[in-house]
C-alpha cells in the first residue's frame, strides 16, 4: 500500500500530540490501543490498527513501571525541567524510527531484520510472545477479579468457544461495566434512601431536621 504525504504528515503530528499528552494533560493516557485506532483511520485499516494496539497495549502492561519514586531533596524545580528536557530524547526515540519507515518503506526495515543476529531476533520472538502474557497475568492482580469473575467468566467463553472476535469482546466488555454501574448506582440509591429513613424515624415530635 503506497503512502501518501497527507498520512505522513498526520501520522508525525498524532505522534507529537501522544508524546505532548504523555507529560501533561494524559487524556489518551499514552495508551498504545488508542494509537493503533487513531493509525488504522488515518490508514484506512482500522481492524490492523485495532490489532496492533491492542497487542501492544498488552506488551506495555508486562512491561509498564507502576507508581513512582520522589526526589530526596524535593526540588520541584528540577521535577518540572526533567519532564521538560525528556521530551527531547523521548519525542525522538519514537518519532525517528517512524519517520524512516514511513519515508524509505518496508525495504529498510526487512534490511534490519535480517542483518539482526539469531540470539537477538529469538530473544525478541520470546519475550514478543511472553510480554502479552505477563501483561494479562498483572492486569488480572490489581483488578478486582473475584468480584467480577462471572463478567471474566462470561468473556473468555464469548471468546474460546463462541469465536466471538475482539472488537465484539470490547463491546460485550463495556455492555457489562455499564450494566454493573447501573447496579451500583441503584444499591447506592437504596443505602441513602434507608439512612435518610432511619434519620427521620430518629426525631421526635415537633423536632425537624436542619
Amino acid at each position: 500500500m503506497e503512502i501518501q504525504t497527507w498520512q505522513i504528515i498526520a501520522l508525525t503530528i498524532v505522534s507529537l500530540i501522544f508524546i505532548w499528552d504523555g507529560v501533561s494533560t494524559a487524556i489518551f493516557d499514552n495508551k498504545p490501543i488508542f494509537a493503533g485506532i487513531i493509525a488504522g483511520i488515518i490508514m484506512g485499516d482500522l481492524a490492523t490498527g485495532l490489532a496492533v494496539g491492542a497487542t501492544l497495549q498488552l506488551m506495555v502492561l508486562g512491561v509498564g513501571t507502576y507508581g513512582g519514586s520522589s526526589i530526596e531533596r524535593m526540588d520541584f524545580g528540577a521535577i518540572k525541567r526533567n519532564v521538560w528536557y525528556g521530551l527531547i530524547p523521548w519525542g525522538l526515540s519514537r518519532a525517528f524510527p517512524v519517520f524512516v519507515m514511513l519515508i524509505f518503506g518496508e525495504n529498510i526495515v526487512n534490511t534490519l531484520v535480517e542483518k539482526m543476529p539469531e540470539w537477538l531476533t529469538g530473544g525478541l520472538s520470546v519475550a514478543g510472545g511472553l510480554l502479552p502474557a505477563v501483561g494479562i497475568a498483572i492486569l488480572l492482580r490489581y483488578l478486582p477479579v473475584k468480584k467480577y469473575i462471572s463478567y471474566l467468566l462470561i468473556g473468555f467463553f464469548a471468546a474460546a468457544y463462541l469465536a466471538v472476535p475482539m472488537f465484539g469482546i470490547a463491546i460485550l466488555g463495556v455492555a457489562m461495566a455499564v450494566i454493573s454501574f447501573q447496579q451500583s448506582l441503584k444499591e447506592s440509591k437504596k443505602v441513602v434512601a434507608v439512612n435518610a429513613g432511619v434519620s427521620q424515624e430518629g426525631l421526635l415530635d415537633g423536632e425537624y431536621e436542619d
